[in-house]
């Protein structure tokens, strides 16, 4: 729209300017007696037009693309009467305004593709169509003009057709080459900016080189530090991640530690609150000893305050008597950084060296460090937890079943090569089904998880296995123990499990257990008998009392 209104401002001045030619025209032919009054009346119209034409254009009223075909298509109309008006000249001045107002509308309008140019040109020869038809029947035309007129027409149409192909073609072109020079402008606009903007950043880059180049020569050792760090992590989680075993994980990263870095003692203290105990490693460059010593200061209390802390603690000029679990090592710098999990610290990693402001600028480095101890310890845990979760039985914490047969098959296995004994001891809870019955099945694992826990305190000290065999039995393993030194461990488990008082809404509950013996191979010839032949015994117990002790026998056995 911004393009068409440009032009037709020129369109105006231009046809200001022919306007004046033609009225001075037709005043001589006034004057001279030679114009008619339809003459007249077309010059009348067409100067109405253009008034139309010009007041529309000075009040914007062009912003509407029809209305502008519109005025001009009335315009071409009045030119194509004048074109067939039998004035002297006047086919010449109608045939140059019919072709001046279809040159403006197809360069104001833009460019076209094929077929709107031959629709635009096919619908601006109606004018000339209609015009022919006008006067042919209102003026009198000799009879052999017809050929001549069809003629013109036909030379007008043809040059219509083609000024309109030329005259877009051209407007295309010079669109297209408008728009690359926009383009390269654009280009070239853009290019200078950046270009600019790269001055300006090599200038900043300059002033910052020149400020900065007598700090080069340290940057330059730091980054050789950091990069000899990155490797250090790199070699150390290939060390860690290889373990799945925290005590072995600990042992390999603080001998990576004291290796890698150089520093001359490193501990790790890790609180384990499944078992409420602390593990831990300290590994030194001293000939000495400090395990058992770390240990004592641990149990004092002596890391309290750094457990009770998120925040690694340094310091790079320590004075020996501010820190007793230094013990007699000469220290410098000091570094204790924790190992958190859930926003707790849970574990140390705590670095020494002799010499001051050792831990000045590689904070950073050591956290890296710890957060990769952390993820193997909490892969460690997970590992162990699966592994227990394979071995041990969810309700008790004891062996399972599948566990226990294992064990027990490779037990055999070395008692036949070592030509060694083995006892087994199997009981059952007493009268467990009445105890489910009368005070739930929740009261009843709290007894199941009691007599669990008595034995295998017990048998765990008598070098022996315990394990949940199903349901309220349990299986005792010892290997290498005669059947006597087996029934004094027994008596002791069911002595326990009989003085272990429990209370239901304040009601006390007494449990007893019935419990047989058996041995390979002083009673059971064949090892792979040894478990039916302790639970025949026990069922011997069962059916003769409960809670009483029963060692195997050929009798029984038949």
């Amino acid at each position: 729209m911004d393009r068409l209104l440009r032009y037709e401002k020129t369109f105006i001045n231009i046809h200001n300017n022919i306007a004046i030619a033609v009225l001075i025209y037709i005043l001589i032919f006034t004057i001279s007696g030679r114009a008619d009054e339809l003459l007249w009346i077309y010059v009348i119209l067409a100067v109405v037009s253009h008034g139309i034409n010009y007041f529309i254009f000075k009040f914007d009223f062009f912003n509407k693309i029809q209305l502008f075909y519109s005025i001009k298509y009335v315009q071409i109309l009045l030119s194509a009467f004048f074109a067939f008006e039998q004035v002297n000249y006047t086919e010449a001045i109608g045939s140059i305004f019919y072709l001046l107002l279809f040159i403006e509308v197809i360069i104001a309008t833009g460019r076209h593709s094929k077929l709107s140019q031959y629709i635009l040109s096919a619908v601006f020869i109606f004018p000339i169509i209609i015009s022919y038809i006008f006067a042919a029947y209102t003026f009198n035309y000799p009879e052999n003009i017809g050929i001549d007129i069809v003629f013109f027409m036909s030379s007008f149409i043809i040059v219509i057709m083609g000024l309109g192909h030329i005259i877009s073609e051209y407007a295309i072109e010079l669109n297209d080459q408008i728009d690359i020079q926009r383009n390269l402008v654009f280009k070239t606009k853009q290019s200078n900016e950046e270009l600019i903007t790269t001055q300006k950043k090599f200038q900043e880059a300059h002033e910052k080189l020149t400020v900065q180049n007598t700090d080069l020569e340290q940057a330059y050792k730091k980054l050789n530090r950091a990069s000899s760090e990155m490797y250090i992590q790199n070699e150390l989680l290939k060390y860690i991640s290889s373990s799945l075993e925290i005590d072995e994980l600990m042992d390999m990263v603080t001998d990576s530690i004291i290796g890698a870095i150089g520093v001359d003692t490193c501990s790790i203290i890790i609180y384990d609150d499944n078992r409420d105990v602390y593990q831990f490693k300290i590994k030194s460059t001293y000939s000495k000893d400090y395990t058992k010593s770390l240990e004592q200061f641990i149990n004092e209390g002596k890391f309290d305050k750094y457990f009770k802390s998120t925040k690694a603690f340094t310091d790079n000029n320590v004075e020996q008597e501010n820190y007793s679990f230094l013990d007699d090592r000469t220290v410098g710098s000091l570094m204790i950084m924790p190992l958190i999990r859930n926003n707790l610290t849970y574990g140390l990693l705590i670095a020494e060296q002799k010499t001051n402001n050792t831990f000045v600028d590689n904070i950073q480095f050591f956290e890296g460090i710890a957060t990769q101890i952390i993820i193997a310890i909490s892969n460690a845990n997970l590992y162990t937890k699966m592994e227990e979760m394979a071995t041990h039985d969810g309700l008790t914490g004891v062996y399972n079943r599948t566990y226990l047969q294992t064990r027990f098959s490779e037990i055999v296995r070395e008692a036949i090569m070592n030509k060694s004994c083995i006892s087994v001891a199997l009981f059952d809870i007493d009268k467990f089904k009445r105890i489910n019955d009368t005070y739930g099945h929740l009261f009843g694992d709290e007894v199941i998880k009691m007599a669990a826990r008595v034995t295998e305190k017990i048998v765990s000290i008598n070098k022996g296995l315990v394990g949940r065999f199903g349901g309220e039995e349990f299986v005792m393993i010892f290997p290498n123990k005669s059947v006597n030194e087996t029934l004094e461990v027994v008596k002791e488990v069911q002595e326990a499990i009989n003085s272990e008082v429990l209370y239901h809404n304040g009601e006390k509950v007494i449990v007893n257990v019935s419990t047989g013996i058996t041995n390979y191979p002083d009673i059971c010839k064949n090892p792979s008998e040894l478990l039916n032949r302790a639970d025949l015994a026990m069922y011997y117990s069962k059916e003769n009392g409960r809670g009483i002790i029963t060692v195997d026998n050929d009798t029984l056995s038949k």
